[in-house]
């Protein structure tokens, strides 16, 4: 059972496990099921199930197979399983023989809480951070490598959800596996990049300095690297583990709290500092907010066995505070255990006892005034801190419900995430909803985010007239980011994952209603599989951050033990924004009743429409960042595809108004191209509709983009038949060779089909090719770059001979002035390829370049080829002693000598 989410885990003789609703309508939440865990045979029964404390995880084990973690969410964190047809050697289990201890040091994500106190205290609060290698005991035995020896015995996590004790069932012996957690504060309103926490260190995630972890192809795996932050032994010993951490709004300073007590790392000085008197008072932090200067923090006193919030003042940004002697500016009792706890620049918001309390924050010159607001009682608040009535599914599907005081149920809902909307911004929602209408949005005191943990969402308003009015915006949720409204345009988002996947809306607080299905984006081209875990957003690079559980093996003498890394993954999500207005340029009601009268609309009424400017701003803005045109190619690709599989009439309206989207920007033709090559060829009649092949090739062409025009090649020749295909090919051919890109020229070479003995070219084309690749062997041989002049050919298919012939007199003859360097010039080009000189020996011979093959003889030390030389043509002897006056270890051979003594007999003989 989970008592947090008030869900039942089964297990079925298959090996998969069920997860279930304990409340009605008991509806099935999510099976897992490992890929490893044959349906058939042996491996596939379950021996125990444990869920972590904090019920966000699940770790189950097999009675033959090793253990899996999932998180609720659905995601794979780790799993050890081994496949019937895998090599054992990579199972979990110690060599035969052995007698020691096993460590093992994995990092998988766990997940955490957000906005919520822990059930336990003094144990970390959801959101711990730090992490370490944990060393397990064992006992002397033996075991073998058979499959019964990967069975699961037990599974236990310790208390603070940070470790997972394994015991086996023939390896007398068990293993602590180390997890890393999600801190709290990285859900909502965050720019920063994401950051785990472990035991004893966090680890920060940040951006490559690689140039090429952004490429043309997206973002590789390389773009975002992790960076340990370990946390200082003299704050760590004997105070881990963490017990949660949260990152400043600029991103220089990290507070984190640790068993006892807070510390507070910069990053500029890369040190630690100690906040007052906390860890000597024994006062546990179970939730920390930053608030402008301030750190606001929900504190625990074992001693008073007492709550408080506290609230200290550590100066601006670039201030150097002495951390050490500050003392709280504010502390605030709370009257029994908090159930939850948020706080944004304007409110602090909490609630005890069924009771929520607002506390109003201003900034004065004296400091920061802090004064009670709201207290609102069960009585008063109706739906405070409960769930609404049981919905069934047409209730979803129907209608946006609206709940007060006579919807509430008897059992109690605290929230799984809450967010406190600032208030000088307020969220439209209108409901369709047969109750009476809400309050006029003028009358809103404030508003707020709530998710409870049956995974509903609601948007809370409270108003003078109703104190509190609970509108549904989505359910099955398993979390929510909001992103910070600072942000031009991609701060004016809402996310929600969960089990319907991601979806997004937007715009979130400038919507007219955001209950309106226009406003809600579910997109298949932004789906994560169950082995991606979505960590939070990156608003500023329009990036999406998840993680993934790379497994390898530890092995030593005594023991073979796995090993999980955690790798980042980012997607951009710009493209759904930019989709999303495009398509409220179609919503427009003039436009739409054109495109329905099959009215020609003039460019103009669309290009100038405040929603495709809108659009055009943002991917100027944007496309700077290496991985911009990516996101183009995902709304080109989402769009086509809706335009294959739903053969709607508004969906050709709007790839019409994408492709014209894309034509502001420099990289549309490779935009279009790299979409059109990843679908099948029965889609680009679609596609090139509204994109003219010919003139994208030529705009590639005028920008000197050859290797994008070299792409629509085979589009052409598809579209357009094989005289203009050709055509297109030769004025590729001509800027590949003016550049010397040999890797366009082999592609060329396979579409042109350039080979000696074909004879389909012929007439103008055929002149032009022969004339381009005559042209570019002359380039070659003038600048002596005989390397590329092997492998020219070589790619071409003709031999070098034909070449060599025609310039034996021009750009191919050696004058004595390049006798002096001329070895010394082969042996730096062809350093590692003798086959290449043997290729360049033999075509020389063939187009009788007699001193081309004396040179390259001397080099190969074919010494029979030089005496043949020398013999046939008496010059050869001067041209030889030139070689070897600047070539001194070459003449000292004795071959060499005898050869001079030849040629000296020679002359003598042609004197007589």
């Amino acid at each position: 059972f989970n008592d947090h989410f008030e869900l039942v885990a089964l297990s079925y003789s298959s090996g998969n496990v069920a997860i279930f609703n304990v409340l009605p309508p008991f509806n099935h939440v999510r099976t897992f099921s490992s890929k490893n865990i044959s349906m058939k045979g042996t491996g596939r029964a379950v021996s125990c199930l444990s869920w972590t404390p904090d019920g966000r995880a699940l770790a189950i084990g097999y009675k033959e197979n090793g253990f899996t973690v999932w998180s609720l969410r659905g995601c794979c964190l780790a799993d050890t399983t081994v496949d019937a047809t895998s090599n054992p050697s990579t199972s979990v289990l110690m060599r035969s023989g052995s007698n020691t201890t096993t460590t093992t040091t994995t990092a998988p994500l766990s997940e955490s809480l957000s906005g919520t106190v822990s059930d336990s205290v003094p144990d970390p609060a959801p959101g711990g951070s730090g992490s370490e290698s944990v060393s397990g005991s064992s006992s002397s035995g033996t075991s073998s490598r058979s499959s019964s020896s990967l069975g699961i015995v037990s599974l236990s996590w310790c208390p603070t959800g940070y470790d997972l004790s394994v015991c086996y069932a023939n390896a007398k012996t068990f293993q602590k596996f180390t997890f890393f957690k999600m801190p709290t504060n990285t859900i909502t309103t965050t720019q920063q990049l994401p950051f785990l926490m472990g035991k004893s260190e966090l680890l920060i995630l940040r951006k490559s300095e690689s140039g090429s972890a952004f490429g043309e192809e997206g973002i590789s795996e390389n773009a975002f690297s992790w960076h340990k932050l370990p946390i200082g032994w003299e704050h760590r010993d004997q105070n881990t583990p963490m017990r949660t951490a949260s990152r400043s709004p600029e991103g220089n300073k990290f507070a984190i709290a640790l068993k006892y007590g807070l510390v507070v790392f910069y990053e500029k000085t890369r040190k630690f500092m100690q906040l007052g008197n906390l860890k000597e008072m024994r006062l546990s932090c179970l939730g920390i907010f930053w608030v402008n200067h301030y750190l606001v923090l929900l504190v625990y006193s074992q001693a008073e066995n007492q709550y408080k919030i506290c609230m200290f003042n550590i100066g601006p940004a670039d201030a150097r505070v002495n951390l050490g002697d500050l003392v709280a500016e504010h502390s605030l009792k709370i009257e029994g255990k908090p159930h939850y706890m948020e706080c944004n620049g304007d409110y602090i918001m909490y609630a005890a006892n069924h009771v929520s309390y607002l506390y109003s924050l201003q900034m004065t010159p004296s400091g920061m005034e802090v004064k009670l607001q709201e207290q609102l009682t069960m009585d008063k608040a109706g739906m405070s801190l409960h769930a609404p009535h049981e919905m069934s599914p047409e209730d979803h599907k129907d209608h946006h419900h609206v709940f007060r005081r006579s919807d509430v149920h008897e059992s109690t809902s605290f929230p799984n995430q809450i967010y406190l909307i600032p208030k000088h911004l307020r969220v439209n929602a209108i409901p369709d909803s047969p109750k009476k209408n809400l309050h006029p949005s003028s009358n809103i005191l404030y508003q707020y985010l709530f998710l409870d943990r049956r995974g509903h969402l609601f948007l809370v308003n409270h108003s003078n007239d109703h104190p509190e009015d609970w509108i549904l915006i989505d359910s099955d949720v398993h979390q929510f980011w909001v992103t910070d409204p600072s942000i031009p345009h991609l701060g004016d988002t809402l996310w929600t994952v969960g089990l319907k996947g991601i979806k997004l809306w937007y715009p979130f607080y400038s919507s007219k209603n955001i209950l309106s299905p226009s406003t809600q984006i579910c997109d298949g081209s932004f789906a994560f599989s169950s082995e991606m875990y979505p960590l939070g957003l990156i608003p500023n690079w329009a990036l999406v951050i998840a993680l993934t559980s790379s497994r390898s093996t530890i092995s030593s003498s005594s023991f073979i033990l796995p090993s999980f890394g955690i790798r980042p993954k980012a997607h951009p999500y710009l493209h759904l924004i930019i989709k999303q207005l495009l398509k409220s340029v179609l919503d427009t009601p003039t436009i739409e009743d054109k495109h329905e009268n099959n009215i020609n609309i003039d460019p103009e009424t669309i290009t100038s429409h405040s929603a495709f400017t809108e659009a055009v701003t943002l991917g100027k803005k944007y496309c700077t960042t290496l991985h911009f045109s990516a996101a183009l190619e995902l709304l080109l690709y989402s769009v086509l595809f809706e335009v294959m599989h739903e053969k709607k009439p508004h969906q050709m309206n709007l790839l019409s108004l994408v492709i014209k989207y894309l034509e502001v920007f420099p990289s549309y033709p490779g935009v279009v191209v790299t979409c059109a090559r990843k679908m099948d060829a029965d889609v680009w009649p679609t596609l090139f509709r509204y994109a003219n092949p010919k003139a994208l090739f030529n705009k590639a062409i005028e920008s000197g983009d050859y290797p994008t025009a070299s792409c629509y090649l085979n589009i052409l020749l598809f579209l357009e038949g094989e005289k203009e295909s050709k055509r297109a090919a030769l004025s590729v051919l001509d800027m590949a060779l003016t550049n010397d890109d040999l890797r366009i020229l082999k592609d060329l070479v396979r579409f042109l089909d350039l080979n000696p003995t074909a004879t389909e070219n012929s007439g103008e084309e055929q002149y032009i090719q022969d004339l381009l690749l005559s042209r570019h062997a002359r380039k070659l041989l003038r600048s002596r770059d005989l390397h590329q002049f092997v492998e020219f050919g070589r790619i071409v298919g003709k031999p070098l001979r034909v070449w060599l012939y025609r310039e034996k007199n021009r750009d191919a003859f050696l004058s004595n002035e390049e006798m002096s360097g001329l070895l010394y010039l082969l042996i730096d080009q062809f350093r590692e390829s003798d086959s290449g000189l043997q290729t360049l020996l033999c075509e020389m011979k063939a187009a009788d370049c007699k001193i081309w093959v004396l040179a390259l003889s001397c080099l190969l030390q074919q010494y029979a080829e030089v005496a043949s030389l020398v013999k046939e043509d008496v010059s050869m002897k001067d041209h030889l002693s030139l070689l070897l006056e600047h070539h001194p270890d070459i003449a000292s051979h004795p071959s060499i000598n005898s050869l001079l003594i030849l040629g000296q007999k020679q002359e003598s003989d042609l004197a007589n």
